[in-house]
């Protein structure tokens, strides 16, 4: 097996220190105009980003609902399970999150006043870092890191920056934790892969990749528990919030979240409930940047595995794509919520180009900027 399994990057492609840092800082200024822009359009007022509703941030029954991001807001000014329960919409599901928050209370000294711009600045920075470090994958792989712009500003990366989410700092964590396997630091990489899911859960995608990669390639049953080891304390974390809580983190969404799906794109199909119109819609936007990939994701990996052809990325991107392909409807009817989970695909499809070579792939992800308009308003 060994023979013909893929293991480790290709060559460097030669580059000198601006050219491999020239896309994160790129990304750094459009995503800080952006958010220069939002603000000055919300008076100044950095909380704009968490898109607080009254139901939550003022307990009114019937008032607005405001978005995702406010839950990492509230955990943030007071993480203490007792007080901040009732301003969550699904407790253990938003506190699985934990890191984000936490390390935004931690950056603004529990400073009511700097947690927003924490939070900002956080994003920002995880924005920066996740494009710095899929450049020197890229790299590392034999492709040119002005590929890592399409990742770093990818709609599902921008859009978590504009709604004070935890994607940005999940998939800089990922790239990190992939760029210290490329180095050989594998008990590093493990730890960082752990780390990533107390971001953001989908992420254990990579950490289960990474820990099938070490099975194959080294043909040894062990190598794949020693592997999925960093992940206890997140196991010891769920049961934490089971008793907390009263259920585990481990879900589909929040209050009004479906279930993940069993027959592929059977999430998609679903949005048809509201016509058939809302169906093809979302299917013509969908298509080039999320469905195509996803197929490609799902049906591209075996092909190979059939010829004996096996590599991290292969399986990186096989369980990304399995991901969209199996996202519940509540996520594909939303144009944010399918582009934040497909951040992971993106990355793993850049990955795969690079390893195979493919430079029209890589060309083709800077399809993806063209869903920027979602996220305008």
């Amino acid at each position: 097996m060994a023979s013909s399994t893929s293991s480790g990057p290709p060559s460097s492609v030669p580059g000198g220190l601006a050219a491999r840092i020239l896309p994160a800082l790129l990304v750094l200024l459009l995503g800080a105009a952006y958010a220069v822009w939002v603000l000055s359009r919300a008076d100044w007022d950095p909380k704009v980003f968490a898109d607080l509703g009254n139901r939550y941030a003022l307990g009114e029954k019937n008032g607005s609902e405001g978005y995702d991001g406010q839950f990492n807001y509230f955990i943030a000014l007071d993480p203490r399970p007792q007080v901040v329960t009732s301003r969550l919409d699904a407790p253990a599901y938003r506190y699985q999150r934990i890191l984000y928050p936490l390390l935004a209370r931690i950056v603004s000294g529990g400073n009511p006043t700097a947690l927003a711009w924490a939070l900002l600045a956080i994003n920002l920075a995880a924005l920066a870092a996740a494009t710095l470090l899929t450049s020197e994958l890229l790299r590392n792989r034999g492709a040119s890191p002005w590929h890592s712009i399409p990742f770093g500003l990818w709609v599902g990366l921008v859009g978590s920056l504009r709604t004070d989410l935890s994607e940005p700092l999940a998939f800089a964590l990922v790239a990190l934790a992939i760029l210290l396997d490329d180095r050989g630091v594998r008990a590093g990489s493990g730890l960082v892969f752990a780390i990533a899911a107390f971001a953001k859960e989908t992420t254990l995608v990579f950490l289960l990749a990474w820990a099938t990669w070490g099975w194959i390639s080294t043909s040894r049953p062990k190598e794949l528990l020693r592997r999925l080891m960093p992940a206890v304390p997140f196991v010891i974390f769920q049961i934490w919030l089971r008793l907390t809580f009263g259920s585990f983190g481990i879900g589909s969404g929040g209050a009004q979240g479906t279930p993940f799906e069993i027959v592929p794109f059977a999430g998609l199909l679903s949005t048809g409930q509201s016509g058939l119109r809302v169906l093809a819609v979302l299917a013509i936007v969908y298509a080039p940047g999320i469905l195509a990939p996803a197929l490609w994701g799902i049906l591209s990996p075996p092909a190979q595995w059939l010829r004996k052809q096996v590599s991290l990325e292969s399986l990186f991107l096989f369980g990304s794509g399995l991901t969209i392909a199996l996202a519940p409807f509540s996520t594909f009817r939303e144009p944010l919520g399918i582009t934040r989970l497909a951040s992971g695909m993106v990355l793993s499809g850049l990955l795969q180009a690079a390893r195979q070579g493919r430079k029209s792939l890589l060309h083709y992800a800077w399809v993806g900027l063209a869903y920027l308009p979602f996220i305008a308003g």
